[in-house]
Protein backbone atom coordinates (compact mmCIF):
# COMPACT_ATOMS: atom_id res chain seq x y z
CA UNK A 1 0.00 0.00 0.00
CA UNK A 2 2.85 2.32 0.87
CA UNK A 3 4.29 1.78 -2.64
CA UNK A 4 1.27 3.54 -4.06
CA UNK A 5 2.34 6.73 -2.36
CA UNK A 6 6.08 6.20 -2.74
CA UNK A 7 7.40 9.11 -4.79
CA UNK A 8 10.62 7.35 -5.76
CA UNK A 9 8.73 4.29 -7.01
CA UNK A 10 6.49 6.47 -9.18
CA UNK A 11 9.50 8.36 -10.51
CA UNK A 12 11.11 5.06 -11.50
CA UNK A 13 7.90 3.96 -13.25
CA UNK A 14 7.67 7.26 -15.17
CA UNK A 15 11.32 6.95 -16.21
CA UNK A 16 10.70 3.47 -17.61
CA UNK A 17 7.53 4.68 -19.32
CA UNK A 18 9.47 7.52 -20.93
CA UNK A 19 12.09 5.10 -22.23
CA UNK A 20 9.36 2.85 -23.67
CA UNK A 21 7.74 5.85 -25.31
CA UNK A 22 11.02 6.87 -26.88
CA UNK A 23 11.47 3.34 -28.22
CA UNK A 24 7.96 3.22 -29.66
CA UNK A 25 7.74 6.75 -31.01
CA UNK A 26 11.32 7.26 -32.25
CA UNK A 27 13.16 3.99 -32.69
CA UNK A 28 10.32 2.01 -34.27
CA UNK A 29 9.77 4.48 -37.16
CA UNK A 30 13.49 4.60 -37.78
CA UNK A 31 13.64 0.82 -38.04
CA UNK A 32 10.62 0.85 -40.33
CA UNK A 33 12.23 3.49 -42.54
CA UNK A 34 15.36 1.35 -42.69
CA UNK A 35 13.42 -1.63 -43.98
CA UNK A 36 11.53 0.57 -46.45
CA UNK A 37 14.84 1.97 -47.73
CA UNK A 38 16.25 -1.52 -48.15
CA UNK A 39 13.12 -2.61 -50.04
CA UNK A 40 13.42 0.35 -52.39
CA UNK A 41 17.09 -0.35 -53.04
CA UNK A 42 16.25 -4.00 -53.58
CA UNK A 43 13.77 -3.02 -56.33
CA UNK A 44 16.40 -0.65 -57.72
CA UNK A 45 18.98 -3.42 -58.10
CA UNK A 46 16.45 -5.96 -59.33
CA UNK A 47 15.83 -3.61 -62.25
CA UNK A 48 19.54 -3.62 -63.01
CA UNK A 49 19.66 -7.42 -62.83
CA UNK A 50 16.69 -7.62 -65.18
CA UNK A 51 18.39 -5.40 -67.78
CA UNK A 52 21.60 -7.41 -67.44
CA UNK A 53 19.77 -10.70 -68.07
CA UNK A 54 17.76 -9.21 -70.96
CA UNK A 55 20.89 -7.86 -72.65
CA UNK A 56 22.67 -11.21 -72.28
CA UNK A 57 19.67 -13.10 -73.69
CA UNK A 58 19.38 -10.81 -76.73
CA UNK A 59 23.09 -11.00 -77.45
CA UNK A 60 23.11 -14.81 -77.20
CA UNK A 61 20.00 -15.11 -79.37
CA UNK A 62 21.47 -12.78 -82.00
CA UNK A 63 24.64 -14.88 -82.15
CA UNK A 64 22.67 -18.11 -82.68
CA UNK A 65 19.38 -17.36 -84.47
CA UNK A 66 20.89 -15.18 -87.25
CA UNK A 67 18.05 -12.66 -87.38
CA UNK A 68 15.21 -14.94 -86.40
CA UNK A 69 12.64 -13.26 -84.17
CA UNK A 70 12.86 -14.04 -80.47
CA UNK A 71 10.43 -16.73 -79.30
CA UNK A 72 10.63 -17.20 -75.55
CA UNK A 73 8.59 -20.41 -75.81
CA UNK A 74 11.00 -22.08 -78.22
CA UNK A 75 13.52 -24.81 -77.28
CA UNK A 76 16.34 -22.43 -78.19
CA UNK A 77 15.15 -19.91 -75.60
CA UNK A 78 15.03 -22.71 -73.02
CA UNK A 79 18.63 -23.65 -73.75
CA UNK A 80 19.80 -20.02 -73.55
CA UNK A 81 18.00 -19.51 -70.23
CA UNK A 82 19.58 -22.66 -68.82
CA UNK A 83 23.03 -21.43 -69.85
CA UNK A 84 22.31 -18.01 -68.31
CA UNK A 85 21.20 -19.60 -65.05
CA UNK A 86 24.37 -21.65 -64.86
CA UNK A 87 27.01 -19.09 -65.83
CA UNK A 88 25.53 -16.03 -64.15
CA UNK A 89 24.73 -17.71 -60.83
CA UNK A 90 27.96 -19.63 -60.25
CA UNK A 91 29.12 -17.06 -57.70
CA UNK A 92 25.71 -17.20 -55.98
CA UNK A 93 25.88 -20.97 -55.55
CA UNK A 94 29.49 -20.73 -54.33
CA UNK A 95 28.51 -18.34 -51.52
CA UNK A 96 28.97 -19.99 -48.11
CA UNK A 97 26.46 -17.94 -46.15
CA UNK A 98 24.31 -14.87 -46.79
CA UNK A 99 24.20 -12.21 -44.09
CA UNK A 100 20.91 -10.89 -42.74
CA UNK A 101 21.11 -7.57 -44.60
CA UNK A 102 22.41 -9.33 -47.69
CA UNK A 103 19.37 -11.61 -47.61
CA UNK A 104 17.07 -8.58 -47.67
CA UNK A 105 18.90 -6.60 -50.38
CA UNK A 106 19.83 -9.56 -52.63
CA UNK A 107 16.70 -11.56 -51.87
CA UNK A 108 16.45 -13.13 -55.35
CA UNK A 109 20.05 -14.31 -55.22
CA UNK A 110 19.45 -15.59 -51.69
CA UNK A 111 16.39 -17.53 -52.90
CA UNK A 112 18.49 -19.16 -55.63
CA UNK A 113 21.12 -20.05 -53.04
CA UNK A 114 18.51 -21.65 -50.75
CA UNK A 115 17.12 -23.70 -53.67
CA UNK A 116 20.55 -24.59 -55.03
CA UNK A 117 20.05 -28.31 -54.38
CA UNK A 118 16.53 -28.52 -55.85
CA UNK A 119 16.56 -26.00 -58.70
CA UNK A 120 20.10 -26.01 -60.03
CA UNK A 121 20.61 -25.55 -63.79
CA UNK A 122 21.98 -28.42 -65.86
CA UNK A 123 25.72 -27.78 -65.88
CA UNK A 124 26.61 -30.39 -68.48
CA UNK A 125 23.94 -29.18 -70.92
CA UNK A 126 24.86 -25.52 -70.37
CA UNK A 127 28.56 -26.09 -71.05
CA UNK A 128 27.89 -28.15 -74.17
CA UNK A 129 25.43 -25.54 -75.48
CA UNK A 130 27.90 -22.70 -74.89
CA UNK A 131 30.71 -24.63 -76.58
CA UNK A 132 28.55 -25.61 -79.56
CA UNK A 133 27.55 -22.02 -80.33
CA UNK A 134 30.72 -20.29 -79.05
CA UNK A 135 28.80 -18.40 -76.35
CA UNK A 136 31.37 -18.71 -73.57
CA UNK A 137 32.86 -15.18 -74.08
CA UNK A 138 29.39 -13.61 -73.97
CA UNK A 139 28.24 -15.59 -70.94
CA UNK A 140 31.45 -14.96 -69.01
CA UNK A 141 31.25 -11.24 -69.75
CA UNK A 142 27.71 -11.02 -68.38
CA UNK A 143 28.56 -13.25 -65.43
CA UNK A 144 31.18 -10.65 -64.53
CA UNK A 145 28.52 -7.92 -64.96
CA UNK A 146 26.16 -9.89 -62.71
CA UNK A 147 28.76 -10.26 -59.96
CA UNK A 148 29.63 -6.58 -60.31
CA UNK A 149 26.02 -5.55 -59.65
CA UNK A 150 25.98 -7.83 -56.59
CA UNK A 151 29.16 -6.11 -55.42
CA UNK A 152 27.65 -2.65 -55.90
CA UNK A 153 24.57 -3.69 -53.92
CA UNK A 154 26.60 -5.22 -51.10
CA UNK A 155 28.63 -2.00 -50.75
CA UNK A 156 25.47 -0.18 -49.61
CA UNK A 157 25.02 -2.46 -46.60
CA UNK A 158 28.67 -2.56 -45.61
CA UNK A 159 28.29 -0.11 -42.69
CA UNK A 160 25.19 -1.90 -41.39
CA UNK A 161 27.05 -5.22 -41.43
CA UNK A 162 29.98 -3.72 -39.52
CA UNK A 163 27.64 -2.25 -36.89
CA UNK A 164 25.96 -5.64 -36.43
CA UNK A 165 29.33 -7.45 -36.34
CA UNK A 166 28.47 -9.46 -39.47
CA UNK A 167 30.98 -10.51 -42.13
CA UNK A 168 31.28 -7.85 -44.83
CA UNK A 169 29.61 -9.36 -47.92
CA UNK A 170 31.19 -6.88 -50.34
CA UNK A 171 34.56 -8.59 -49.84
CA UNK A 172 33.20 -11.82 -51.28
CA UNK A 173 31.58 -10.18 -54.29
CA UNK A 174 34.67 -8.07 -54.92
CA UNK A 175 36.71 -11.26 -55.27
CA UNK A 176 34.31 -12.49 -57.99
CA UNK A 177 34.62 -9.39 -60.20
CA UNK A 178 37.30 -8.86 -62.84
CA UNK A 179 37.48 -5.08 -62.71
CA UNK A 180 40.10 -4.89 -65.45
CA UNK A 181 37.59 -6.18 -68.04
CA UNK A 182 34.74 -3.87 -67.07
CA UNK A 183 33.91 -1.24 -69.70
CA UNK A 184 33.83 2.48 -68.99
CA UNK A 185 32.29 3.92 -66.80
CA UNK A 186 31.92 0.85 -64.57
CA UNK A 187 34.40 0.65 -61.72
CA UNK A 188 34.94 0.28 -58.01
CA UNK A 189 33.70 3.78 -57.17
CA UNK A 190 30.98 4.21 -59.81
CA UNK A 191 27.69 5.66 -58.57
CA UNK A 192 24.71 3.32 -58.45
CA UNK A 193 22.60 5.52 -60.71
CA UNK A 194 25.37 5.45 -63.34
CA UNK A 195 25.38 1.65 -63.18
CA UNK A 196 21.62 1.60 -63.66
CA UNK A 197 21.82 3.97 -66.64
CA UNK A 198 24.57 1.88 -68.22
CA UNK A 199 22.66 -1.41 -68.12
CA UNK A 200 19.39 0.23 -69.14
CA UNK A 201 21.13 1.80 -72.16
CA UNK A 202 22.87 -1.49 -72.98
CA UNK A 203 19.63 -3.49 -72.98
CA UNK A 204 17.80 -0.78 -74.94
CA UNK A 205 20.54 -0.54 -77.57
CA UNK A 206 20.72 -4.31 -78.09
CA UNK A 207 16.94 -4.55 -78.43
CA UNK A 208 16.87 -1.60 -80.84
CA UNK A 209 19.63 -3.02 -83.03
CA UNK A 210 17.96 -6.43 -83.08
CA UNK A 211 14.60 -4.88 -83.98
CA UNK A 212 16.07 -2.73 -86.75
CA UNK A 213 17.72 -5.77 -88.27
CA UNK A 214 14.23 -7.31 -88.60
CA UNK A 215 12.40 -4.28 -89.98
CA UNK A 216 10.64 -4.77 -93.27
CA UNK A 217 12.72 -2.72 -95.67
CA UNK A 218 11.12 -0.20 -98.02
CA UNK A 219 13.17 -1.21 -101.04
CA UNK A 220 12.70 1.91 -103.14
CA UNK A 221 14.70 1.96 -106.35
CA UNK A 222 15.38 4.72 -108.87
CA UNK A 223 12.35 3.63 -110.88
CA UNK A 224 10.24 3.89 -107.74
CA UNK A 225 11.42 7.47 -107.19
CA UNK A 226 10.61 8.28 -110.81
CA UNK A 227 7.15 6.82 -110.33
CA UNK A 228 6.82 8.87 -107.15
CA UNK A 229 7.53 12.09 -109.05
CA UNK A 230 5.06 11.11 -111.79
CA UNK A 231 2.47 10.28 -109.12
CA UNK A 232 2.93 13.69 -107.52
CA UNK A 233 2.39 15.40 -110.89
CA UNK A 234 -0.73 13.37 -111.57
CA UNK A 235 -1.98 14.07 -108.05
CA UNK A 236 -1.60 17.82 -108.55
CA UNK A 237 -3.76 17.66 -111.68
CA UNK A 238 -6.37 15.37 -110.15
CA UNK A 239 -6.53 17.27 -106.87
CA UNK A 240 -6.98 20.53 -108.79
CA UNK A 241 -9.88 18.95 -110.66
CA UNK A 242 -11.39 17.67 -107.39
CA UNK A 243 -11.23 21.12 -105.84
CA UNK A 244 -12.94 22.75 -108.81
CA UNK A 245 -15.48 19.92 -108.98
CA UNK A 246 -16.48 20.48 -105.35
CA UNK A 247 -16.76 24.25 -105.77
CA UNK A 248 -18.71 23.88 -109.00
CA UNK A 249 -21.06 21.30 -107.54
CA UNK A 250 -21.76 23.38 -104.44
CA UNK A 251 -22.26 26.77 -106.14
CA UNK A 252 -23.96 25.27 -109.19
CA UNK A 253 -21.91 26.45 -112.17
CA UNK A 254 -20.76 24.29 -115.12
CA UNK A 255 -17.06 24.35 -114.38
CA UNK A 256 -16.21 22.20 -117.40
CA UNK A 257 -17.19 25.11 -119.68
CA UNK A 258 -14.72 27.54 -118.12
CA UNK A 259 -11.81 25.47 -116.84
CA UNK A 260 -9.06 23.80 -118.82
CA UNK A 261 -6.05 21.69 -117.95
CA UNK A 262 -3.94 24.77 -117.28
CA UNK A 263 -6.58 26.03 -114.84
CA UNK A 264 -6.64 22.72 -112.98
CA UNK A 265 -2.86 22.81 -112.67
CA UNK A 266 -2.91 26.45 -111.56
CA UNK A 267 -5.53 25.63 -108.96
CA UNK A 268 -3.52 22.64 -107.75
CA UNK A 269 -0.45 24.80 -107.01
CA UNK A 270 -2.23 25.79 -103.81
CA UNK A 271 -2.50 22.07 -103.00
CA UNK A 272 1.21 21.30 -103.26
CA UNK A 273 1.57 21.41 -99.49
CA UNK A 274 -1.35 19.01 -99.09
CA UNK A 275 0.17 16.53 -101.55
CA UNK A 276 3.53 16.71 -99.77
CA UNK A 277 1.76 16.35 -96.42
CA UNK A 278 -0.03 13.31 -97.76
CA UNK A 279 3.27 11.80 -98.87
CA UNK A 280 4.84 12.50 -95.47
CA UNK A 281 1.91 10.96 -93.61
CA UNK A 282 2.01 7.99 -95.94
CA UNK A 283 5.71 7.37 -95.39
CA UNK A 284 5.66 7.81 -91.62
CA UNK A 285 2.49 5.83 -90.99
CA UNK A 286 3.48 3.12 -93.45
CA UNK A 287 6.87 2.63 -91.85
CA UNK A 288 5.66 2.71 -88.26
CA UNK A 289 2.59 0.53 -88.73
CA UNK A 290 3.94 -2.09 -91.13
CA UNK A 291 7.72 -2.02 -91.34
CA UNK A 292 8.31 -2.05 -87.58
CA UNK A 293 5.53 -4.44 -86.60
CA UNK A 294 6.63 -7.62 -84.79
CA UNK A 295 10.30 -6.81 -85.31
CA UNK A 296 11.63 -7.82 -81.87
CA UNK A 297 9.89 -11.03 -80.85
CA UNK A 298 6.94 -13.14 -81.87
CA UNK A 299 5.30 -12.27 -78.54
CA UNK A 300 5.87 -8.53 -78.96
CA UNK A 301 2.64 -7.78 -80.82
CA UNK A 302 0.56 -9.71 -78.33
CA UNK A 303 2.24 -8.04 -75.33
CA UNK A 304 1.87 -4.57 -76.85
CA UNK A 305 -1.76 -5.24 -77.74
CA UNK A 306 -2.70 -6.08 -74.17
CA UNK A 307 -0.49 -3.56 -72.37
CA UNK A 308 -2.11 -0.65 -70.53
CA UNK A 309 -0.47 1.98 -72.69
CA UNK A 310 -1.58 0.20 -75.88
CA UNK A 311 -5.13 -0.10 -74.60
CA UNK A 312 -5.20 3.56 -73.61
CA UNK A 313 -3.83 4.61 -77.02
CA UNK A 314 -6.30 2.35 -78.82
CA UNK A 315 -9.26 3.68 -76.83
CA UNK A 316 -8.15 7.28 -77.39
CA UNK A 317 -7.69 6.65 -81.13
CA UNK A 318 -11.15 5.11 -81.53
CA UNK A 319 -12.84 7.77 -79.41
CA UNK A 320 -11.18 10.51 -81.45
CA UNK A 321 -12.08 8.87 -84.77
CA UNK A 322 -15.70 8.13 -83.83
CA UNK A 323 -16.05 11.62 -82.35
CA UNK A 324 -14.82 13.13 -85.62
CA UNK A 325 -17.28 11.03 -87.64
CA UNK A 326 -20.15 12.28 -85.44
CA UNK A 327 -18.96 15.90 -85.23
CA UNK A 328 -18.58 16.49 -89.01
CA UNK A 329 -22.24 15.91 -90.03
CA UNK A 330 -23.52 17.40 -86.77
CA UNK A 331 -21.69 20.69 -87.42
CA UNK A 332 -23.06 20.84 -90.98
CA UNK A 333 -26.71 20.08 -90.22
CA UNK A 334 -26.92 22.00 -86.91
CA UNK A 335 -24.54 24.92 -87.50
CA UNK A 336 -24.53 25.11 -91.29
CA UNK A 337 -20.73 25.01 -91.62
CA UNK A 338 -18.24 22.42 -92.76
CA UNK A 339 -16.01 21.42 -89.83
CA UNK A 340 -12.91 20.67 -91.88
CA UNK A 341 -10.86 19.44 -88.89
CA UNK A 342 -13.48 16.85 -87.89
CA UNK A 343 -13.97 15.82 -91.51
CA UNK A 344 -10.24 15.33 -92.04
CA UNK A 345 -9.99 13.35 -88.78
CA UNK A 346 -12.89 11.12 -89.83
CA UNK A 347 -11.37 10.46 -93.26
CA UNK A 348 -7.97 9.63 -91.77
CA UNK A 349 -9.57 7.35 -89.16
CA UNK A 350 -11.46 5.37 -91.81
CA UNK A 351 -8.57 5.35 -94.25
CA UNK A 352 -6.05 3.89 -91.80
CA UNK A 353 -8.17 0.76 -91.35
CA UNK A 354 -8.98 0.30 -95.03
CA UNK A 355 -5.52 0.98 -96.45
CA UNK A 356 -3.62 -1.05 -93.87
CA UNK A 357 -5.72 -4.17 -94.34
CA UNK A 358 -5.91 -3.82 -98.13
CA UNK A 359 -2.13 -3.43 -98.53
CA UNK A 360 -1.42 -6.55 -96.46
CA UNK A 361 -4.19 -8.63 -98.02
CA UNK A 362 -3.80 -7.84 -101.74
CA UNK A 363 -0.20 -6.79 -102.41
CA UNK A 364 3.06 -8.69 -102.43
CA UNK A 365 4.99 -5.69 -101.06
CA UNK A 366 2.64 -4.21 -98.46
CA UNK A 367 4.92 -1.33 -97.48
CA UNK A 368 5.19 0.08 -101.01
CA UNK A 369 1.48 -0.44 -101.55
CA UNK A 370 0.61 1.28 -98.31
CA UNK A 371 2.85 4.26 -99.03
CA UNK A 372 1.43 4.73 -102.54
CA UNK A 373 -2.23 4.28 -101.60
CA UNK A 374 -2.06 6.34 -98.45
CA UNK A 375 -0.30 9.16 -100.30
CA UNK A 376 -3.18 9.32 -102.76
CA UNK A 377 -5.80 8.93 -100.04
CA UNK A 378 -4.37 11.48 -97.60
CA UNK A 379 -3.87 13.98 -100.42
CA UNK A 380 -7.46 13.45 -101.51
CA UNK A 381 -8.72 13.85 -97.94
CA UNK A 382 -6.71 17.05 -97.43
CA UNK A 383 -7.89 18.46 -100.78
CA UNK A 384 -11.53 17.62 -100.14
CA UNK A 385 -11.56 19.20 -96.70
CA UNK A 386 -9.59 22.16 -98.06
CA UNK A 387 -12.24 22.71 -100.74
CA UNK A 388 -14.98 22.73 -98.12
CA UNK A 389 -12.85 25.10 -96.06
CA UNK A 390 -12.79 27.40 -99.13
CA UNK A 391 -16.57 27.20 -99.27
CA UNK A 392 -16.74 28.24 -95.61
CA UNK A 393 -14.48 31.20 -96.36
CA UNK A 394 -16.62 32.30 -99.31
CA UNK A 395 -19.88 31.94 -97.37
CA UNK A 396 -18.67 33.44 -94.12
CA UNK A 397 -15.67 35.74 -94.71
CA UNK A 398 -13.71 36.87 -91.70
CA UNK A 399 -14.67 40.33 -90.50
CA UNK A 400 -11.07 41.45 -90.03
CA UNK A 401 -9.72 40.23 -93.38
CA UNK A 402 -9.25 42.66 -96.31
CA UNK A 403 -11.86 42.55 -99.08
CA UNK A 404 -11.30 42.77 -102.82
CA UNK A 405 -13.11 44.97 -105.31
CA UNK A 406 -13.06 43.93 -109.00
CA UNK A 407 -13.34 46.77 -111.51
CA UNK A 408 -14.67 45.79 -114.96
CA UNK A 409 -15.77 47.87 -117.92
CA UNK A 410 -19.07 49.37 -116.80
CA UNK A 411 -19.36 47.34 -113.56
CA UNK A 412 -17.83 47.15 -110.10
CA UNK A 413 -18.06 44.06 -107.87
CA UNK A 414 -17.38 44.35 -104.16
CA UNK A 415 -16.46 41.13 -102.29
CA UNK A 416 -18.83 42.19 -99.52
CA UNK A 417 -21.72 41.62 -101.93
CA UNK A 418 -20.20 39.18 -104.39
CA UNK A 419 -18.39 35.90 -103.85
CA UNK A 420 -15.30 35.63 -106.04
CA UNK A 421 -15.51 31.93 -106.88
CA UNK A 422 -12.55 31.52 -109.22
CA UNK A 423 -10.16 33.15 -111.66
CA UNK A 424 -9.52 31.05 -114.76
CA UNK A 425 -7.33 31.71 -117.76
CA UNK A 426 -10.21 33.38 -119.64
CA UNK A 427 -12.97 34.02 -117.10
CA UNK A 428 -13.81 35.43 -113.69
CA UNK A 429 -16.68 33.68 -111.91
CA UNK A 430 -18.71 35.62 -109.32
CA UNK A 431 -21.84 34.87 -107.29
CA UNK A 432 -24.16 37.32 -105.52
CA UNK A 433 -24.41 36.62 -101.80
CA UNK A 434 -28.08 37.60 -101.52
CA UNK A 435 -29.67 36.50 -104.81
CA UNK A 436 -27.18 33.66 -105.58
CA UNK A 437 -26.98 35.08 -109.12
CA UNK A 438 -23.97 33.68 -110.99
CA UNK A 439 -21.99 35.95 -113.32
CA UNK A 440 -19.13 34.95 -115.59
CA UNK A 441 -17.07 37.83 -116.97
CA UNK A 442 -14.26 37.67 -119.46
CA UNK A 443 -10.96 38.15 -117.74
CA UNK A 444 -9.70 40.51 -120.43
CA UNK A 445 -12.43 42.93 -119.34
CA UNK A 446 -10.98 43.11 -115.83
CA UNK A 447 -9.41 46.53 -115.35
CA UNK A 448 -8.26 46.49 -111.73
CA UNK A 449 -8.37 44.57 -108.44
CA UNK A 450 -8.58 46.85 -105.43
CA UNK A 451 -8.08 45.74 -101.82
CA UNK A 452 -9.93 47.44 -98.97
CA UNK A 453 -8.71 47.01 -95.44
CA UNK A 454 -11.51 47.25 -92.84
CA UNK A 455 -11.16 50.00 -90.25
CA UNK A 456 -10.85 48.83 -86.62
Amino acid sequence: MNSLFDRKAWAERMRRLEIARIVVVVVTPLVWLLFVAIRRRRAFYQGIFHNCLAACFVECWSAIAKGKLIDIRSPLATEINNALDYYLTQAVYAREQFGSFEQMLLNWQYALWVLRDTKRPDEHRARNFAAEHDLAPILEKYANFYNYVCFMASKEIEKLEIQQSEPVSSNYWRSKVRFSTLPHPLGDKTKARVVRSYFASLARELKRNFARANYLKIDFTLSDLTSFVALCGALLLVMGYVRIFVLGGYFGFPFQNYFGVADYLASSLNLTGQVLLGGLLAGVSGYTTIATSNSYSVQQTELETYSRSARAARIGFHLGGIGAIIAAPLAYFRLGVFDTISALGALVYVGIFILGRASVAFFENPVKAYVAMSMVYFSFAATLTGAFGEINRLNQPSGGSPTRVLQFEGARYDEKEWQIIAFTTDYVILRNRQTTQLIVRARKELKAVETETPHP
